[in-house]
């Protein structure tokens, strides 16, 4: 369940942010839109402007915009504010919680196999996994594809090894299929007088007259990211619940999403901002 700051609020006799009628009256996109006018975010709480421009739910909170808009919103906070550290939220993060951090990979070893040897660093900074895995593969049957490795944080190259097939049917099954009143009268031509039977044996004898190659699989899966610097956007696409285009999910309210941006300055400003693939 989602915890809610402003139910916190009310609890202490707090009125609730924002209790203009022309703005209460609005939905949460047009607040978005309107917060994003003039100065109307200037010396307000960022947690409180975050939080007046979602919609609500038990288990999850939604903007109706993509990372790119909600990062607009911030950077316009930010630059009315210039991010005023005492204006992220009106309590200091170690009061509401006694460990906050950002969504970073920080494994003791490789997180695809515990059994993988081996570390390298990368030119963005992060940690990874350098074990090789060897596989021997019939080069004229072996397909090539490119797919993202959630693990690696990039597009790798995989391999799949595609045997010919013997297109014999099963005369067991043909047998219970032959009993069927609707299959009644079928003939079946035999699988050896057709083409594609003799073209299978044609692939088979040359699949195993075919010497095997041998082909190194790179693991490369992130170990840690502790040694970088990860753009704003990146963080807030690692804590987005939401597949969809136009919407942004978050398991927390606006006031929690003004701790992750505190979070964020809060890092070693002379070290690079790197963006993940």
């Amino acid at each position: 369940m989602v915890v809610i700051y402003e139910f916190n609020r009310a609890l202490e006799g707090k009125k609730p942010y924002f209790e203009a009628i022309e703005i209460a009256k609005m939905s949460p996109g047009q607040r978005m839109r309107y917060f994003m006018q003039e100065e109307t975010m200037k010396g307000e709480y960022l947690g409180a402007c975050l939080d007046f421009c979602r919609w609500g739910g038990q288990t999850t909170v939604k903007y109706d915009t993509d990372i790119k808009g909600l990062m607009g919103l911030i950077e316009r906070w930010k630059t009315l504010n210039d991010s005023n550290p005492s204006l992220y939220h009106e309590r200091e993060i170690r009061e509401l919680y006694h460990r906050f951090e950002l969504p970073r990979v920080n494994h003791e070893g490789c997180p695809r196999n515990q059994e993988h040897k081996g570390m390298v660093k990368d030119g963005a900074g992060r940690v990874r996994c350098a074990h090789v895995s060897t596989k021997f593969l019939k080069p004229s049957f072996t397909e090539v594809y490119r797919d993202y490795d959630s693990l690696a944080q990039m597009n790798v190259n995989g391999f799949c090894e595609n045997e010919p097939w013997d297109p014999t049917p099963n005369y067991e099954q043909l047998k219970i299929d032959n009993d069927c009143p609707e299959l009644e009268g079928v003939k079946y031509i035999p699988v050896e007088e057709t083409e594609e039977y003799s073209q299978y044996l044609i692939d088979k004898r040359r699949y195993d007259e075919e010497e095997p190659v041998e082909i190194k699989d790179h693991c490369y899966a992130v170990i840690s990211e502790r040694d970088q610097i990860l753009t704003l956007e990146s963080i807030l696409g690692r804590l987005n619940l939401s597949n969809k285009t136009h919407e942004v999910v978050f398991g927390f309210d606006g006031w929690d999403l003004a701790y992750y941006v505190q979070r964020w300055e809060e890092q070693f400003p002379d070290r690079q901002t790197v963006a993940v693939i």
